[in-house]
């Protein structure tokens, strides 16, 4: 758990590294603020988060689709009875993808003014295989709290399910992935990753 790091003293580690841990963090300002009190002054934390990614986008565009109704998979209707209501729901992830986000956040926690705070990009595509079931978990992990909050995931209500909004998620999936994924040998790769590795010093 990034924001309890009491098992450890102050001022016991010269480095800590986190690959995309922070995106995913209940609080953000709590866990920066643990790291620094964990490291030694003058330790390096390094922080690997994502700077343009295609799950996150896709993510996006399938809570979108369930928040805001869209057409009902199970209906035969052509008019406005085959949409389903808005289902609104607040957003809860931290992307930390925002122009100077992330420095700011670290400032705060205490660590060196931003010229300290070195940031490279790097893009590589993300594989999620060739088995639709799997493109589909994978595709969907960053928003899957949030989809089974909705009741979006799962079978229609004739299979024991949640009705109609059972299999919204997935519609909402194959109807937009094409925008950011090609098929490459029969697998799917979503293309345009992009992370940034940041490094900031303990003052």
């Amino acid at each position: 758990d990034l924001t309890d790091l009491s098992s450890y003293s102050s001022n016991s580690f010269d480095a800590i590294i986190c690959c995309y841990g922070y995106n995913l963090s209940s609080n953000v300002p709590h866990a920066l603020a643990e790291a620094y009190r964990v490291l030694v002054p003058g330790g390096v934390l390094i922080i690997a988060t994502w700077e343009r990614s295609a799950m996150l986008a896709i993510g996006r565009d399938i809570e979108a689709y369930v928040r805001g109704g869209g057409r009902d998979p199970y209906s035969t209707l052509d008019d406005d009875e085959s949409f389903l209501p808005p289902r609104i729901v607040p957003v809860n992830k931290i992307e930390l993808s925002g122009v100077g986000e992330l420095e700011a956040l670290l400032i705060a926690s205490g660590f060196d003014q931003p010229q300290a705070v070195l940031a490279k990009s790097l893009v590589y595509p993300i594989d999620l295989g060739n088995n639709s079931d799997d493109q589909f978990a994978m595709g969907t992990i960053l928003v899957r709290d949030e989809l089974e909050s909705l009741g979006a995931l799962g079978p229609p209500a004739i299979d024991g399910g949640n009705g109609a909004w059972g299999n919204l998620a997935d519609e909402a999936f194959w109807m937009n992935i094409q925008k950011y994924a090609d098929v490459v040998e029969g697998n799917l790769l979503l293309r345009d990753n992009t992370f940034k590795l940041t490094v900031s010093t303990k003052k």
